[in-house]
């Protein structure tokens, strides 16, 4: 083990370069929370990639461009627990400024970011040329999990629903959309969002997303729900249940959903008696339309403004139900600003990829789009010379599919 935490792409350890020992730190935090034992806390501090990472990063300085994508993401994880056990607002400044600046200079439409693994110099139109010069677009389970731990800790420490949104992209479109592992040691590895390009598997045997697949899908339940002193949030729309105490009574909650499939999900609980409490749902930051929100099938008037969350503060009953309808609709987004032409079609939280022929993408073609019956959010785009079939990244099979599309 080297000394400290020696940064992959400026002080490589001289026996092995590509020894991410700046991702150590968050264990170490877990296994002094465990423990109590100082020397985890020391190894901990130890491993923290402060001077050339964490600290340019909270005063605001985009030092990503370059470094591996995946462990420098996973690295603000240990950033995360730092603020938590040291109660040092620069971790916390770190990882709030990284957020953003991967959100707003590395991200494709899927959530995902780092082509060949690397962030990329941003307002160089780097993401666009990326589309056609290589197929490995997204390390996928591995960004993923990183990401989605990240997404959690951001929302433990602000409440702001955007990470939830954050959250929401990159677990549709991209994890969910892996191949599933072939049984043999090949797993999915790359999301390529190259055009008319097929998900293939990595060729080597039981690679670092065979390890990360299972432990990101194990997270999918904690990324549900967060508590808080005054009631709970919903943050993802998924079939579950949930169970926590309010002045230790039991309270059950649960939620019957098919979203994304549907645009609407329904919470109902159970409780031994009439409790006080405030159910937070997260309103996503994509609607274009407002969010309708009842209860027990009556319409309330409460805020609920996309890109919050909405708070039904009330007495709850024994069975009461909350109905939470988010309308989906299409938008297109860039590239990048150096490729404003060439886009993906979203709708609602899903990336819409194209199975081929690919043509060119008319700005009102979304528009004159017709549901195929029976399908998942699948559509068909008619005022075309050819008919061009639209479905979301992870009802993909074996199709050959195409990402961004270029407006006509």
């Amino acid at each position: 083990m080297p000394p400290r935490a020696l940064d992959r792409n400026l002080d490589p350890h001289p026996t092995a370069p590509d020894d991410e020992s700046y991702t150590l730190g968050e264990n170490c935090f877990y296994a002094y929370e465990v423990t109590g034992e100082s020397q985890y806390l020391e190894l901990a501090r130890k491993y923290l990639l402060d001077r050339t990472y964490f600290d340019p990063l909270s005063r605001g300085e985009n030092v990503l461009p370059g470094r591996h994508a995946y462990s420098h993401c996973n690295a603000l994880s240990s950033a995360a627990r730092a603020y938590l056990d040291l109660g040092d607002a620069k971790y916390l400044e770190a990882v709030q400024n990284a957020w953003d600046m991967i959100e707003k200079t590395q991200q494709f439409a899927s959530g995902g970011w780092g082509p060949n693994e690397t962030f990329v110099q941003p307002d160089k139109g780097r993401l666009g040329e990326s589309l056609t010069s290589t197929h490995a677009h997204f390390e996928t389970p591995c960004g993923a999990y990183a990401h989605l731990k990240l997404a959690r800790y951001l929302l433990r420490f602000t409440g702001q629903s955007r990470y939830g949104d954050g959250l929401e992209r990159v677990l549709y479109n991209t994890v969910l959309g892996a191949k599933d592992p072939s049984g043999d040691g090949h797993f999915f590895y790359y999301s390529d969002y190259h055009s008319s390009t097929r998900k293939l598997y990595f060729p080597d045997q039981w690679p670092c997303c065979a390890g990360t697949l299972p432990q990101v899908v194990s997270d999918y339940v904690i990324s549900a729900y967060f508590q808080s002193s005054d009631g709970i949030h919903v943050n993802l729309f998924v079939p579950s249940e949930v169970k926590w105490r309010i002045d230790e009574k039991p309270v059950r909650m649960i939620q019957t959903t098919n979203y994304p499939e549907s645009e609407a999900t329904e919470l109902r609980l159970e409780l031994p008696a009439p409790a006080e409490f405030t159910l937070y749902v997260r309103i996503p930051g994509w609607l274009k339309s407002r969010a309708e929100l009842r209860v027990n099938e009556r319409a309330i008037s409460v805020a609920a403004e996309a890109g919050t969350f909405a708070a039904i503060r009330r007495v709850w009953h024994h069975n009461d139900t909350l109905q939470v309808d988010l309308p989906f609709s299409f938008r297109t987004e860039p590239i990048d600003d150096q490729h404003r032409n060439t886009v993906a079609l979203m709708r609602g939280p899903l990336m819409l990829v194209a199975l081929d022929p690919q043509p060119r993408l008319d700005a009102n073609s979304p528009q004159a789009s017709r549901k195929i019956p029976g399908s998942v959010q699948t559509f068909e785009l008619t005022q075309l010379p050819n008919k061009l079939r639209l479905v979301p990244f992870y009802e993909v099979g074996d199709q050959s599919y195409s990402t961004y599309l270029e407006l006509a």
